[in-house]
This record gives C-alpha cells, sequence and structure tokens, in this order.
C-alpha cells in the first residue's frame, strides 16, 4: 500500500513538473501539413547534378537558405536498390515526409539494404519520415552537419541497424523513433554531435559509440534494450547526460533521477510525448 501510494506521488509531481517545462523546439525547417505521399521509384543521386525532378526533388537550389527538397514521396525499396541513396554532394538538401518501405516484406532474406543511405555529403537533413522493413534504417558515411529529427525507424526481424554513422562530423540525432534493431543508434569514429530525446526500443543494443569523441548523449528512452560503450575512451570524450531507461522485466524506470514503477512512467511519458507533439507546428 504505502509503494502504491509513494508511485501515485512521484506521478503526480512529475506530471506537475512537466507542465512547467518549456514546450520542445520545432523542426529545424518547419512544414506545414503536407498530401498523402505518391509513389515514387528508388531515387539515386551522384553529384550535386543529379538533384532534379526526375531523382523526386521537388523544388530548392541547394544553398543553405533554399535547399533542395524531396518530399511526398512512398518509395519501395529492394534487395539491389535502397530507398533513396544521396553520395558525393556539397548542395544542402532536405528529405521530408518520405515514407520508405521494404518491396519483400514477407521475405527477411529479401531485404532492402538502406533506407535512406548518405555517403560524402554535407549539410542533409531528414526529418519527418517513416522507413520500415529494411537492414539498415538510416545509414551516414563520411557526411557533415546531418540532421536527423522525428524520423520513425522499424523493423520486423531484428535487422542490423536502425542509425548507422560512420565516419561523419557533427551529425544531430534528435526526437526519433527506432524499433526492433541489433544495434539501434550506431556510431563509430565519429566526432561532435548530439544523440538527445530519442526513444529506442526493443534493441540488442541501444546507443554504441565506438572510436568517437564529442559526442553528448543524453534524455534518450531506452525501453526493453541496453545502453553500451564499447572502450573507456567514451566517458573522457564524449559527455553523458541522464537517461530514461525501462526494462519491463525488472518492472521500474531510473526517470528524470527517480526509480518508479514501470507502469507509472509510461504514463509520465506519455505525457511528455503529447507535450512534444502538440508544440510540434
Amino acid at each position: 500500500m504505502g509503494i502504491s501510494r509513494f508511485a501515485v506521488i512521484v506521478v503526480l509531481a512529475l506530471v506537475a513538473m512537466l507542465q512547467m517545462l518549456p514546450a520542445s523546439s520545432a523542426n529545424p525547417i518547419p512544414w506545414p501539413p503536407s498530401d498523402p505521399p505518391e509513389h515514387h521509384d528508388p531515387i539515386e543521386i551522384n553529384g550535386n547534378d543529379d538533384f532534379t525532378a526526375e531523382n523526386g526533388v521537388t523544388e530548392g537550389s541547394g544553398t543553405s537558405m533554399d535547399p533542395y527538397i524531396i518530399e511526398n514521396w512512398l518509395i519501395e525499396a529492394s534487395p539491389i536498390s535502397s530507398g533513396i541513396s544521396i553520395r558525393d554532394c556539397t548542395s544542402e538538401f532536405l528529405i521530408r515526409n518520405v515514407r520508405v518501405v521494404d518491396s519483400s516484406p514477407d521475405d527477411p532474406w529479401s531485404n532492402a539494404p538502406y533506407g535512406i543511405e548518405i555517403d560524402n555529403c554535407m549539410a542533409g537533413l531528414i526529418v519527418s519520415c517513416i522507413i520500415s522493413g529494411t537492414e539498415t534504417g538510416i545509414g551516414l558515411t563520411g557526411c557533415s552537419q546531418t540532421w536527423l529529427h522525428s524520423v520513425d525507424i522499424s523493423s520486423t526481424e531484428r535487422s542490423d541497424y536502425g542509425i548507422s554513422v560512420a565516419a561523419c562530423v557533427g551529425t544531430i540525432i534528435r526526437e526519433n523513433s527506432v524499433y526492433n534493431f541489433a544495434y539501434a543508434i550506431w556510431l563509430h569514429g565519429s566526432e561532435g554531435g548530439l544523440i538527445e530525446d530519442n526513444d529506442i526500443l526493443a534493441a540488442n543494443d541501444g546507443i554504441t559509440l565506438i572510436d568517437c569523441s564529442g559526442i553528448t548523449v543524453g534524455e534518450n528512452t531506452l525501453l526493453d534494450t541496453s545502453f553500451e560503450y564499447y572502450d573507456n575512451a567514451y566517458y573522457e570524450n564524449n559527455w553523458f547526460a541522464s537517461e530514461r531507461v525501462i526494462s519491463s522485466t525488472l518492472g521500474q524506470v531510473l526517470l528524470l533521477g527517480i526509480v518508479v514503477p514501470a507502469n507509472a512512467a509510461l504514463v509520465i511519458l506519455g505525457v511528455m510525448r503529447y507535450r512534444r507533439a502538440k508544440s510540434a507546428p
């Protein structure tokens, strides 16, 4: 009885605290509600000259004030083709409101390699997209100043990587949802950046850093997964804030520095998600 009363008091107190918190920040580039996505073939861009209407570009000139925009598409990736592949570009671009699905969701041996694959590019934004069924949701290699925001990534077969970042600089990973991967968010050989306020569910390893420096990690929610760092240099070269770690087997949560029963924490997290959605444009 005492534990139940304490849980109620904690829930009420934390909900009151949440009501006093400022609303979360909006998307880096505000966007209005869009039309349902139309079908498009897999998109492959190799160099700045390939940002064309044929390759799904709907507007923009590739500058910081007017990036190329790829939006409102439904794309079926295949075993030989990622949903969107962009390589060797210096122009700035935004991928928004795109859904990538695997063309063979019922065949685990024929998954597409990537939902979105970005190699050797700079200043790319991936915002408000849905990726499902591919071996890796989003893969970044050799990129700088890439922003992943409000992306839902899921797998049905505990695939390889939700978000894979290799040899990148200044990657921002905020407010994404990653479900059912071996490695939910995986960084290797990368410098600078932020991993913040992401929801990670059902992964073997939730957040993994290998040979990284200057990465800030904080305020992520991990449900039925683990939180991993693979060498002793992490605590010296990166900065870690509090995490919200939920384990349904243990039935308790470390939330805002207080241990509470899992069912109470889920109520609080629901309130937090509601406030986030309400504050979005």
